[in-house]
């Protein structure tokens, strides 16, 4: 027997995979009578709660995160809801004047509703690429 999964090399020469093995129930023997003591109780327990509480830091720093993304994406909306409304204002002002001072031609109307037609079919376009 070479030791389970063990290459040969592993195991010194002078050491057969009988008594390698024997040896190796006898320290995992001695761990368990360890960690059943008190000291040894107290290493496991510290080592249980020192990745409990890595977990607990790795939560908090998700949930931080989250939330600062969603902050974030709040803010964007908004501003991007603002710059949408202007630049529509502007389109639909323009439209109204130069209509009022006949100014208005086929060119013009064509260009500004171009310009409104790209400024809110950019919102839809960008819509599902969001989630």
């Amino acid at each position: 027997m070479n030791g389970g999964n063990l290459p040969p090399d592993a195991i010194p020469e002078d050491v057969d995979g009988e008594s390698f093995e024997n040896d190796f129930a006898d320290v995992a023997i001695e761990a368990i009578r360890y960690l059943r003591s008190g000291k040894g109780h107290e290493a496991l327990m510290s080592v249980l709660t020192a990745q409990q509480l890595a977990k607990q830091a790795d939560a908090n720093f998700h949930h931080e995160r989250l939330k600062a993304q969603t902050h974030l994406a709040g803010k964007q909306m908004v501003t991007s809801a603002w710059i949408y409304g202007t630049a529509l204002v502007l389109i639909v002002g323009s439209l109204l004047l130069l209509s009022h001072t006949d100014k208005l031609t086929p060119a013009s109307g064509t260009i500004l509703g171009t310009l409104a037609g790209y400024i809110l079919g950019g919102r839809s376009r960008q819509a599902p690429n969001a989630a």
